[in-house]
């Protein structure tokens, strides 16, 4: 078999993996949440937060997805750093079962999940039914997939460089150990990359020193994901997930030098190297929990390693800390819609607060307020990512055509209220930063037009906010009226800059561009505002299809 041949079998057979593992994932994610948050009903009690863990894990088939919706948990304030820790904990020995149970011999179970899940699948009308489907799709598809990695590997034993790699790594078991590091951390998945890891001992391809050091590797990989996954979240929520690295990788630093003398000797007896991996998986995430008494001692040095910026040192540390995006994991698709709203109204408080100074700038320039901006835009930018990427999580094809539209429309409003933002920063700053640089004053009958347009676009703001809020025709209609009296006030004040030229006025010369572009930049600022009411009016019949006149 080619070297390429082999790669392609051996990824198609990856991807496969770590869809069913999604799989099993969509077809059980409300009851994770359910299941987490009765755990954290009792935060005192750190053995039940890590049973949770463990049971949550096993659902998911992922300590990582457990991760990432309990450190939400602590963003939001819900849940305390010693049961988060313990849950987290609790996860990796979760998914290491996991690896456990998916190593049994059983030729029945592949066909009988296959078939089941995909009768209940295709042919259940109910949604409950349809997920149980799913997810035993999943499990029948995580063991095909284990079989198409064994018989990929099967050439491998046969190859002639294959003992030459196998004897540099038992030599080198460090670079094993990295290795297994670096694959969990690409994959992912510590459970895909365990199951690999076995899959190529039960076939002999390996030795033990060599899975063993593969194991610990995966270990240490699995623990850096979600401190990647949640590198833009709150800080009280990354000082759980990163004690968790710390605790897991220096354990898995630690097992590994110890390999020779410790887990060699004790893993020897099992009858096959695959058996000898998945106990060492095991016994090293169980061994993890006897911490448990003493993680609460844990959670001072990393406040002062990981301190909480406060709002005067940073301005967007509270946006983060109050997001309201739950991971949609835990929510059905209604409650998931309500939290993507209430997102949507933070942002509109943000470009607000952006809009209020925004003249201010021109007058009474300062690096620390443009750099505020910039600031920002960049929340902005980011939050809209989140919605974006919290909207794909959804699962589409359970929700019903009205609440696939409402996401539809609310995508689009998060979608306008960046573009807001966007021109605040990109231009009214921008041209606020050329009048510093360039030293430019604006005719005092030109300032105060700007401030008198300044002031109409911010009350059809809090109009245009308010009808978002209230989802109330009467007030969209008002926007849109409103917009028309602007854009009049708009052509005005470039009538009168042009009639200041002729009359040849200096201030009106130097600052001529910066008027017309300052004009303009509301003018688009107060489009997008706008463009959020629309879908309220033409919800409710209120709007044309056209504002062309018809053929007669």
């Amino acid at each position: 078999m080619s070297v390429l041949s082999l790669l392609l079998q051996v990824a198609a057979a990856t991807m496969l993996l770590l869809f069913a593992v999604k799989t099993v994932q969509k077809g059980i994610h409300n009851n994770v949440g359910i299941t987490l948050r009765r755990g954290f009903a009792h935060p005192g009690n750190r053995m039940k937060s890590a049973a949770v863990g463990i049971l949550s894990a096993m659902l998911l088939q992922s300590s990582a997805a457990v991760a990432l919706l309990t450190a939400s948990f602590v963003g939001m304030g819900t849940v305390n750093f010693s049961a988060a820790l313990a849950t987290v904990l609790g996860a990796d020995l979760g998914s290491a079962f996991i690896v456990l149970a998916l190593s049994f011999q059983l030729d029945w179970l592949l066909p009988t999940c296959l078939a089941i899940g995909g009768w209940f699948y295709l042919k259940s009308k109910g949604r409950q039914s349809r997920k149980i489907g799913q997810a035993l799709l999943g499990v029948g598809l995580i063991l095909l997939s284990l079989q198409l990695l064994s018989e990929a590997f099967e050439p491998v034993r046969s190859s002639s460089h294959w003992p030459a790699v196998v004897a540099y790594m038992e030599e080198d078991l460090l670079t094993a150990f990295i290795l297994g590091a670096v694959l969990a951390f690409v994959i992912h998945s510590s459970v895909a990359t365990i199951l690999m890891c076995v899959a190529l001992a039960e076939l002999g391809a390996i030795t033990l020193p060599i899975g063993l050091a593969l194991t610990l590797g995966a270990n240490l990989g699995s623990s850096l994901i979600p401190v990647w996954l949640t590198r833009d979240n709150a800080m009280a929520a990354r000082r759980v997930i990163v004690c968790n690295f710390i605790l897991r990788g220096s354990a898995a630093i630690l097992a590994f030098q110890t390999l020779d003398g410790v887990w060699l000797p004790i893993t020897a007896h099992l009858e096959t190297t695959g058996q000898a991996l998945i106990a060492t998986h095991v016994a090293f995430n169980a061994l993890l929990l006897l911490t448990l008494p003493f993680i609460g001692r844990l959670e001072p040095p990393l406040h002062a390693l990981m301190p909480s910026p406060t709002i005067a040192e940073d301005p967007i540390a509270q946006w983060h800390l109050e997001s309201c995006l739950v991971p949609s994991i835990s929510l059905t698709p209604a409650l998931a819609l309500a939290n993507i709203r209430r997102e949507i109204m933070r942002i509109s408080q943000l470009v607000h607060a952006m809009a209020r100074p925004a003249l201010t700038l021109y007058q009474h320039p300062s690096d620390k307020e443009h750099d505020r901006v910039r600031k920002n835009n960049k929340a902005l930018h980011l939050t809209l990512a989140n919605i974006r990427q919290y909207s794909a999580e959804l699962p589409y094809e359970d929700m019903s055509k009205p609440e696939r539209y409402e996401l539809r429309e609310l995508l689009d409003t998060a979608i306008d209220l960046v573009a807001a933002g966007g021109i605040i920063t990109t231009k009214l700053g921008v041209l606020a930063e050329k009048m510093q640089s360039h030293q430019i004053h604006f005719s005092d009958d030109g300032w105060n037009e700007l401030v008198e347009l300044n002031s109409l676009v911010l009350e059809n703001m809090t109009m245009a906010f308010g009808a978002l809020v209230a989802d109330d025709t009467t007030l969209a209609r008002a926007v849109v009226e409103a917009e028309n009296g602007i854009h009049a006030f708009q052509r005005r004040s470039r009538k009168r800059h042009f009639q200041r030229l002729r009359n040849g006025e200096g201030d009106s010369f130097d600052s001529s561009d910066i008027h017309l572009e300052t004009l303009y930049a509301f003018k688009e600022l107060n489009t997008k505002i706008t463009e959020i009411v629309y879908p309220i009016l033409s919800r409710k019949g209120h709007l044309l299809d056209s504002r062309l006149v018809l053929d007669a």
